[in-house]
């Protein structure tokens, strides 16, 4: 988009590293990788401001219940 801000460093080398599954990305698609790695970040900054990190074993509780179960 046109009033994006430019890209980081970090989110343009990112980006740059998707010509090794695509040699063929031109530099504006660069551009719009890197654009989007950034406002990808931006959102998980927004959805966890303490940035309080979780372990990989943590998952949400599922629990199922047979209609003919006791409970």
């Amino acid at each position: 988009m046109a009033d994006d801000p430019a890209p980081s460093a970090i989110a343009r080398a990112l980006a740059r590293d998707m010509r090794a599954f695509d040699a063929m990305l031109t530099d504006a698609q660069i551009e719009e990788i890197a654009r989007r790695i950034d406002r990808s970040r931006a959102a998980g900054a927004a959805l966890s401001p303490k940035k309080k990190r979780f372990a990989n074993a943590v998952e949400p509780l599922t629990a199922v219940r047979l209609p003919d179960e006791p409970a």
